[in-house]
């Protein structure tokens, strides 16, 4: 009995001894394959923070050496820059496995990491590693992104205390071959394509899709797409002509003998500026902030004149003006995703006649607040189709709403336009328009034209009007 308990002991001890050799070999393993890295100060908006990301992310599977203790090194050694030289110098002292550098740009409300890793010895592993976070957190898509592309690739290579004569990047498992350069991603081909070839590009949600790589015109390729599209845009302002016509009927009593004339003009040309800023959108700030904006215009016709039907001539001025304060929406992260616009403006409107009474015309000053709502469709990065509602409170209306002409009442109105954009190259635009506007004025009954155009102040002669303009532009602008 005693021969069996301690064969069964024995047993026990063996499977134990055997138990704590495998941990020993796994956990030797895991060790093996977990490399120092360095990650290098990040240039550009957010760098810091990002830098704290990335360090967080590469924890996670591999040790970490602070930049600092790099830093003094670097300085001690006289290895500072980034040469392949001066970064192997100081990944030999310190057994650094791997270098991560790059730089952070700013594109509408999200950031996009260029990342580039370097072996112990100083060499470039594989091509640029490129990512876009939304605010200034590696989460979500970017996370994977890296960690498919910089952990992984880090995992792979040798560690410093190998034979300097070793490929710098093996796969997994193989110790002699070394692995190929990581393929360059869709949209490097896209930059560096020639212009008569399509090439696969990727937009900023992941959506695979067909463009000429000198189409759209941008410097940065997709990434500046989408920081000119409508839903992240800083900055547009344009210039250029406007067209615009003008009827002003009146409703009066049906057997009114001397009617007033109302107003049927021709198309007549102006100029037009026009600029919206979203100015939070111009730093570092994203989300709500960065979609809070400003829209100022002018509009004035540059040479018009009314005719009587006496046939007299007089001179005329129209022009119209407005502030509105915006608010934005994009329906998604790419530069095609559809953007919904709240707005509240001031507008002042103004159509004035000299001499109107002597003609029996009215001159109207309408001012006006205006909320309102506006779509834009980004057909493509290049081609934005926009549509515009807003409705008109107009508080005043002028010389019309005068004792001598059709006294007080209330107008209320409405305007809308359709807009299309397109960009000509990578920050000019050129941009049409169709508008139409409408204003009913309802009159109380106190003023001269209003009751007494037959002669007896007692009775309403003229209840109201419409007032609408027609017309649209083209023009010109620079966005940002």
């Amino acid at each position: 009995m005693t021969s069996s308990r301690s064969k069964a002991s024995r047993s026990r001890l063996a499977a134990a001894v055997a138990l704590v050799g495998a941990m020993v070999v796994v956990m030797g393993a895991a060790h093996a394959d977990k490399k120092r890295v360095v990650v290098l100060e990040l240039s550009g908006p957010k760098g810091d923070r990002f830098h704290d990301e990335l360090v967080k992310l590469l924890k996670k599977t591999h040790t970490v050496i602070s930049t600092d203790k790099w830093n003094g090194t670097a300085e001690a050694l006289d290895a500072a820059s980034t040469s392949t030289s001066d970064l192997k110098k100081v990944a030999s002292k310190l057994k650094v496995d791997a270098i991560v550098e790059g730089k952070i740009e700013k594109r509408g409300d999200a950031f996009i990491l260029r990342l580039e890793l370097h072996d112990r010895r100083g060499d470039r592993v594989g091509g640029p590693i490129r990512t876009r976070a939304v605010g200034s957190r590696i989460a979500g898509k970017a996370q994977r992104e890296l960690t498919e592309e910089l952990v992984d690739a880090i995992g792979k290579l040798e560690v410093a205390a190998g034979d300097d004569d070793r490929p710098a990047a093996v796969p997994s498992g193989r110790d002699s071959e070394p692995v190929p350069d990581r393929p360059a991603r869709p949209e490097e081909d896209a930059e560096h394509a020639p212009a008569s070839k399509q090439v696969a590009a990727r937009t900023a949600d992941g959506e695979a899709v067909q463009a000429e790589a000198a189409a759209p015109p941008s410097g940065e390729g997709i990434d500046d797409a989408v920081a000119l599209s409508p839903g992240h845009r800083a900055l547009d302002v344009m210039a250029g002509v406007s067209l615009t016509s003008r009827q002003l009927a009146f409703q009066t009593r049906a057997d009114l003998a001397t009617k007033p004339p109302g107003y049927n003009g021709g198309a007549v040309a102006g100029a037009m500026v026009d600029a919206t800023l979203y100015p939070l959108a111009l730093g570092e700030r994203s989300g709500l902030a960065s979609d809070l904006g400003i829209n100022v215009m002018y509009d004035r016709v540059l040479k018009i004149s009314s005719r009587s039907p006496a046939g007299d001539v007089f001179a005329t001025a129209e022009s119209r003006y407005g502030i509105t304060a915006l608010l934005r929406h994009a329906f998604g992260s790419s530069a095609t995703a559809p953007v919904l616009i709240g707005s509240l403006g001031y507008s002042y409107q103004a159509f004035t006649i000299d001499n109107a009474a002597a003609a029996d015309f009215s001159s109207v000053q309408y001012s006006i607040v205006e909320p309102g709502l506006g779509l834009r469709y980004p057909v493509t990065q290049s081609f934005t189709i926009g549509v515009d509602a807003r409705l008109m409170i107009v508080a005043g209306a002028g010389d019309i709403q005068s004792a001598a002409q059709y006294g007080s009442g209330s107008a209320l109105g409405g305007e809308g336009a359709i807009t299309i954009d397109y960009l000509l190259t990578r920050s000019v635009f050129a941009r049409a328009a169709f508008r139409y506007e409408t204003i009913s004025l309802a009159f109380n009954g106190d003023g001269t034209q209003s009751n007494a155009r037959d002669g007896d102040p007692m009775t309403i002669d003229v209840q109201g009007a419409r007032d609408s303009y027609i017309g649209g532009f083209a023009t010109v602008g620079f966005v940002y």
